[in-house]
Parts: structure tokens; sequence; C-alpha cells
């Protein structure tokens, strides 16, 4: 015999399906994995160009038009490469266990005085080169370049 006589303890007993939520969740981050896979960022620009009047009036004709890109190698050593009607690679030796910046922006500079209408360069890096050793070379890009970009 029980005491109260009654199990009823006035609320609802209700089970919660979470089935259709999770359903909906997998979904949705399997359209987000598969859509994200499509983006990627192929180049970075890491400086800020200053309105400058002179650098919009010099322009080359388009077959005169070069390209400038920059390979950072492990073994810090930089190379050079100008593409525009043909390709030409220019080594630039590295100094003591480092990047050779004055070496590199001289050799910028005396690029510049071939191709006046040479406003930016590309800078990528082989696999193994450390970051701090692209940002010192992207820093001192920047001092003789007004455009430097990451990447192809």
């Amino acid at each position: 015999m029980s005491g109260g006589g009654s199990n009823d303890d006035g609320g609802q007993d209700f089970e919660l399906n979470l089935a259709p939520i999770i359903d909906c969740f997998t979904v949705l981050i399997t359209y987000m994995l598969v859509s994200a896979s499509f983006i990627s960022l192929d180049i970075l620009e890491v400086s800020v160009n200053a309105a400058n009047p002179q650098t919009e009036q010099q322009q080359t004709p388009p077959e005169m038009q070069v390209s400038l890109g920059l390979v950072i190698k492990a073994a810090h050593e930089l190379d050079l490469v100008v593409t525009g009607k043909g390709t030409e690679h220019i080594a630039v030796a590295s100094a003591a266990n480092a990047v050779d910046l004055v070496r590199l922006r001289d050799q910028v500079k005396e690029l510049q005085g071939r191709y006046p209408a040479l406003q930016e360069i590309s800078v990528r890096a082989e696999p193994g080169v450390q970051y701090r050793e692209i940002v010192n070379v992207v820093e001192g890009l920047k001092k003789s370049m007004p455009k430097v970009y990451l990447g192809d």
C-alpha cells in the first residue's frame, strides 16, 4: 500500500527528438566545408600605395610591360624573375647565412631603371623558409617598390 495513492506529479512527460536538428547541422556543415575548399587566396597585397600622379602617368605600351617576381629559397638565396618578352632569372646571393637586402634593393633599383613602369613585385617562398625571413624581405622591398604582393 502506498501512502499518496497517485503517481501523477502534475507535469508532462515528453521526449525531445534531436535527430532532425542534427540532420540539418550535418547538411550545413558539409555545405560549408565543400564551398570553403574552393575559396583560395592567391595573392595578398602587403603595402599601401599612396596616390602618386607620376606613377599613373607613366605607362609603357602593352608590348613593353614586364612583371617582377621574387622567389625566396631555403638556402637564404633570392631569385628575381623578370617576365615580359621572355623570362630572365637574376640570382641574388646570400651574405653570412642571411638574405642580403642591400644587394636585393640595388638589383631592384637597376631593374626599375631598365623598366620605368615596374612598380610592383610578387614575393613567394619555397617550403622551409622561415616566416621572419619573408617578413624581412617584404619590409626591405617596401622601401624601393610601391606595391609588394605575397603569392604567385
